[in-house]
Formats: structure tokens, C-alpha cells, sequence
């Protein structure tokens, strides 16, 4: 993450698609690792199999390389089974967090709803 943080915060006059595409990479990389890490205390409930795969996965999320759109969409996938295998939503907040976000936004009660495209989302409401 600092290498990352480091590299963002360079001036520069402009980013390459490359570079913005590796960007976009590496911050999902990030994401998906710190869901693997929420889901790594639950994995005393998850079949051998599962564990397996998972363990392959939470390697290859914590070796800092780049990886590939597909093998993103792979992880990503391995994750939201897992995810639903033990019953938690990685990466999701709690209500403790999400209401000091609305309070942190100086928002009102009521502005956070569960999406109707993805029961695994949490959006903000924007009125």
C-alpha cells in the first residue's frame, strides 16, 4: 500500500493508460486481499476444498504482483463463494461504521439502503 501511496503522489503531467490501468489493478488487488483477510477468521467453517482454494487465492493477493483482469475476476469470484459459503459479507460495513460514516457526512438517518441489483451491496443514497 505505501508503494502504491508513494507512486500515486508523484507528480507527474499525466498517466499513461498502462499506468492508470495497473493503478485500477492494484487497488483491487488491495481490495479483494483485505476481504480474503475478513474471510481468513471464518475458515475453520469452509469445506476442504474451499479452504484449499481460498488458501491459493489469499497467496496470491498478499505477493504484491500484478495480476491480471481475468485472474482478478477469478479471485474475485473464489471470495464472493467463500463469502456466501460461511455466511459473511466481506467487505461490507457494520452498522456501527456506517452510521459514523452518515454522522462524518452530516448526513440524516435513512441514507443508506441495500441495493436491488446486488444483495451483497450497501450504497449510499444520494438525495
Amino acid at each position: 500500500m505505501d508503494e502504491l501511496r508513494q507512486w500515486a503522489l508523484t507528480q507527474r503531467r499525466r498517466l499513461s493508460d498502462q499506468e492508470q490501468t495497473d493503478m485500477t489493478r492494484e487497488a483491487t488487488r488491495l481490495s479483494l486481499a483485505v476481504m480474503a483477510a475478513q474471510l481468513s477468521q471464518t475458515s475453520s467453517a469452509m469445506s476442504r476444498e474451499l479452504k484449499a482454494r481460498f488458501d491459493a487465492v489469499a497467496v496470491r493477493l498478499s505477493r504484491g504482483q500484478l495480476i491480471s483482469d481475468d485472474d482478478l475476476r477469478r479471485i474475485e469470484a473464489t471470495l464472493k463463494e467463500v463469502s456466501r459459503s460461511v455466511g459473511v459479507v466481506a467487505g461490507a460495513l457494520t452498522d456501527t461504521e456506517r452510521l459514523q460514516v452518515v454522522q462524518a457526512m452530516g448526513l440524516a438517518q435513512g441514507h443508506w439502503f441495500k441495493c436491488s441489483n446486488d444483495a451483497d451491496f450497501v450504497e449510499l443514497n444520494h438525495k
